[in-house]
């Protein structure tokens, strides 16, 4: 890929290095994704002999009229001293990401080409330190997108829980619930399933605990359904989904296991932890709406 202008690095209004093109790549790593970064470094003059030492700089991502920093760049591993090529010296640098910060990079680079802008500075023996103009690469989408699919990394939604404001006497048992959520979702992103459910019956018990005493536990429902006003079938329709959610939840107690009641671990699946998360998730919303 070539950036749109040559990268000149300079010293004394004299030109001694330039890097014109960088090949991008994405690997998937053990705890998010590596983007690497090769360029090619070329002398600027013919028979000029320059001992290399280190390229070091920052990468942004071109949003609209600015750019938004997404980190530094790191060695692949330590930088070796080697003479300049005429033909071009590759170096190459990385930018490492969390799994989570590489999906809010996708979600806000797949609609369109993508332009990336560099901030490099150039170590060379005996020349003092110089920084190149910033250097601007335009990914075509098609190519990025190409990019992207070789991640494999894989994706899901966080869900979205209206919680009542804080001024409001509901807000403290659904802003727990949500917390529990939320930690249901970083379970589930470590791949313990289990661990992801027993999240979502904690939540789901903190909304039942918020019902005030005295009130039996049969009645419970009608407590947390008394803004359901208006037409009866939609009161008896939010009254069954509640009830068979709650059915479920018994029929599933104690997925991590008790050592008490010598009851072993369920053995969940992702797709049974990211169903609770999506139904716990969806009736603690759609109470804390009421």
């Amino acid at each position: 890929m070539q950036f749109q202008s040559p990268l000149n690095f300079e010293n004394n209004s004299r030109t001694f290095a330039v890097i014109e093109k960088c090949d991008l790549y994405i690997s998937q790593t053990m705890f998010g994704v590596r983007i690497s970064f090769t360029f090619q470094i070329k002398p600027n003059q013919i028979g000029a002999e320059m001992e290399l030492q280190r390229l070091e700089g920052e990468l942004s991502l071109e949003t609209g009229n600015r750019s938004v920093l997404l980190g530094s760049l790191e060695p692949r591993f330590t930088d070796n001293q080697s003479k300049l090529n005429p033909h071009g010296t590759s170096v190459t640098k990385h930018l490492e990401l969390r799994s989570d910060e590489f999906v809010l990079l996708a979600d806000r680079t797949h609609i369109g080409d993508v332009g990336l802008i560099f901030h490099l500075k150039l170590h060379i023996l005996g020349e003092p330190y110089t920084s190149a103009p910033q250097g601007r690469l335009l990914v075509p989408h098609s190519e990025w997108l190409k990019l992207l699919a070789s991640s494999a990394i894989t994706r899901f939604e966080l869900i979205a829980i209206k919680v009542p404001v804080e001024s409001s006497h509901l807000h403290k048992p659904f802003s727990a619930a949500v917390s529990k959520i939320r930690e249901a979702e970083r379970e589930y992103a470590k791949g313990n399933w289990n661990a992801a459910a027993a999240c979502c019956r904690d939540a789901w018990n903190t909304i039942l605990s918020s019902v005030p005493r005295g009130i039996p536990k049969e009645k419970r429902f009608d407590a947390l359904l008394t803004k359901v006003t208006g037409d009866p079938r939609r009161k008896a329709f939010a009254e069954t989904l509640m009830k068979g959610l709650h059915d479920i939840l018994n029929k599933a107690k104690h997925l991590e296991g008790d050592i008490q009641m010598q009851t072993e671990p369920a053995d969940l699946k992702p797709e049974d932890a990211l169903l609770c998360i999506h139904w716990y998730s969806t009736m603690i919303g759609y109470l804390a709406s009421l």
